[in-house]
């Protein structure tokens, strides 16, 4: 059985989205996005489905992650998984609303950033999740 480990993209000033975001949602806003995670933690990629998550059509690999915070916003984690390593790699964040996502290239973004990880993994990905107690044991070998 497959247990995911999450990772983030670093871009070249080592910084990343997905830190940012969460550490500025709400206790609530990061339960949801934990809770999410952790569900998705333990299927293998073709059972990642809604509500939790979906597949970006028109991008190949690339997923999303789905939850809110407590406003309601409906947040998206991206990112794209690496099978052999049991890795998901975060690589930018989006919101949606009435099927429009902000930014409006968000998967061009994340297919980009893909590319990026799978040329140079040591440089462009990293353990990001340690840094929000929460949300630690997802950065984690299981």
């Amino acid at each position: 059985m497959i247990r995911w480990r999450y990772l983030c993209y670093k871009n070249r000033s080592g910084g990343n989205d997905i830190v940012p975001l969460l550490t500025r949602l709400t206790a609530k806003g990061r339960a949801n996005a934990r809770r999410a995670m952790e569900h998705l933690r333990q299927k293998d990629i073709q059972w990642w489905e809604r509500p939790h998550a979906s597949h970006v059509r028109s991008y190949n690999h690339i997923y999303v992650i789905r939850f809110k915070d407590e406003n309601r916003t409906p947040w998206r984690l991206l990112g794209f998984h690496e099978r052999a390593l049991s890795v998901f790699v975060l690589t930018n964040t989006a919101t949606e609303r009435d099927s429009a996502y902000e930014p409006a290239n968000y998967g061009s973004i994340a297919s980009e950033r893909m590319e990026q990880c799978l040329s140079a993994w040591r440089e462009r990905v990293c353990s990001c999740l340690a840094s929000i107690p929460s949300m630690a044991a997802l950065g984690q070998e299981a």
